[in-house]
């Protein structure tokens, strides 16, 4: 074995020690980082996007996780988090870590320290959501149909035919506060997810159940029962994708009243068309929600499964939905798919939809009030310089 190899191999057995015994928290604080306790787990002060998890030994940063190559792990090592928050390449990263372990100390693989979590079987997952489904469940959905409606500003028949086909149910938690829970079920009408939010306009309770299988999502065909057995779902219709559950109903309560103007909002020509081709009847569409952009993979391989070759991207309108869509743009150019994108007003469709429900009146308060909320976080030498500039 000449010198170039056995530098090789001591510098990989490095690599291997320093993954092993280098804590990712403990390295964390030494630079300088906070971090707090968030339930099980913990979370950076500095970035509340990165959450570390002690017993993988990792970090997640979910801010950043559309940016992620297909396939690549969303668990982040000590390595990872010198390179995105110390601004290190691998090698001063390598050079930094290596001088802090203990070459005697012997290198236990990870396969034979934790046992490996097997993934759930579709009837483990839906068995598992069933239950956590049971605890609190009401038999009937008033609190949360009013929620929907007067505080959300849905579509009535949109609320009721989401909870006659089982889409939507109501639950009360162990501190006596009323939820809506939005479901989503596989193609062979299991349960796959389920999404909570609390039934108030002032509280702020939202999650996922454990045990949600984010490789379905929240996918539902507007013409069938996604929850019978075995649907008959029709995957040449296209698909419109969102972010959280509400939104999707949201979406479809402002094409159902033809309130999607498509000048005022910037919509494309290819937009434009097939949406006028389908008569903006939300009906004529596959739906699928994701829950947040950290589920990119979601989409990814809905398309692989169901061989839908129509996408249109709706996401909110901030940074990480604008980069979602660059990233499917990317991801996307090379497949047999075509995709295009379309984004709310406001920051999300929820909120446009709230917004249009609003009396005129009610709306042009809310704007002066918004503008002058603007105008009062601006210091006055900057603000008369930029009258200047104009």
């Amino acid at each position: 074995m000449d010198f170039k190899q056995r530098l090789y191999n001591a510098r990989k057995a490095n690599i291997a020690k320093i993954k092993d015994q280098i804590n990712v928290m403990d390295l964390a604080q030494e630079m300088g980082f906070h971090i707090v306790r968030h339930g099980a787990l913990f979370r950076m002060v500095e970035h509340d996007s990165c959450v570390f998890y002690p017993d993988k030994n990792a970090y997640r940063r979910f801010s950043n996780e559309y940016t992620l190559r297909e396939n690549q792990s969303v668990y982040k090592d000590v390595f990872s988090f010198l390179m995105e928050f110390c601004d290190m390449d691998f090698n001063k990263a390598y050079n930094h870590l290596v001088a802090k372990i203990d070459p005697e100390k012997a290198f236990v693989p990870k396969a034979e320290r934790i046992e490996k979590k097997q993934r759930l079987t579709a009837q483990q997952r839906t068995m598992s959501l069933q239950e956590q489904l049971k605890k609190g469940l009401d038999p009937h959905c008033k609190n949360a149909i009013a929620y929907l409606i007067q505080v959300r500003k849905i579509d009535p028949s949109i609320v009721f035919e989401f909870v006659n086909k089982r889409m939507i149910m109501q639950q009360t938690n162990k501190f006596g506060k009323k939820n809506v829970v939005f479901l989503g079920y596989d193609e062979n009408g299991m349960l796959a997810c389920c999404e909570y939010r609390a039934c108030s306009s002032t509280a702020t309770a939202k999650g996922n159940f454990k045990n949600c299988d984010y490789d379905y999502g929240w996918m539902y065909e507007p013409e069938i029962d996604g929850s019978s057995f075995c649907p008959p779902h029709d995957w040449s219709k296209p698909c419109i994708v969102t972010e959280a559950a509400i939104d999707r109903m949201a979406l479809m309560s402002l094409m159902k009243n033809k309130q999607l103007n498509p000048k005022e909002y910037g919509f494309s020509n290819e937009v434009k068309q097939l949406l006028e081709k389908a008569d903006y009847d939300y009906k004529r569409f596959n739906w699928l929600s994701i829950g947040s952009v950290q589920h990119f993979d979601t989409i990814l391989k809905s398309l692989r499964r169901y061989g839908i070759k129509e996408w249109i991207i709706a996401p909110d309108n901030d940074d990480k939905g604008k980069g979602l869509i660059h990233a499917l743009e990317n991801r996307l150019k090379d497949k047999d798919v075509v995709m295009y994108s379309m984004l709310p007003k406001g920051k999300d469709w929820d909120q446009d939809r709230i917004n249009l429900s609003m009396p005129l009146q009610e709306r042009l308060k809310q704007a002066k009030r918004l503008q002058s909320q603007d105008n009062s976080k601006i210091e006055p030498n900057t603000y008369k310089d930029k009258q200047i500039a104009i």
